[in-house]
């Protein structure tokens, strides 16, 4: 099993407020996984796991870890 959480989504910016609609949303503890899901029509991912014991959310973006 994987160390991380894999939140994988469709994120679309609200136009007159800020923030943004989440939807398609899937979860995983497989990185490959999430990665196809992304490909699938999604355009969101994060994963979450603990880090030097602290609690960590990341987004992959632009190829990396954020």
């Amino acid at each position: 099993m994987s160390n991380y959480r894999y939140n994988v989504s469709l994120e679309i910016p609200n136009i007159l407020e800020s923030g943004s609609t989440f939807s398609k949303i899937e979860t995983t503890y497989d990185e490959n996984e999430a990665f196809s899901l992304l490909k699938d029509g999604r355009n969101r991912l994060e994963r979450t796991g603990k880090i030097d014991g602290k609690v960590v959310t990341q987004i992959y973006e632009d190829g990396k870890w954020i």
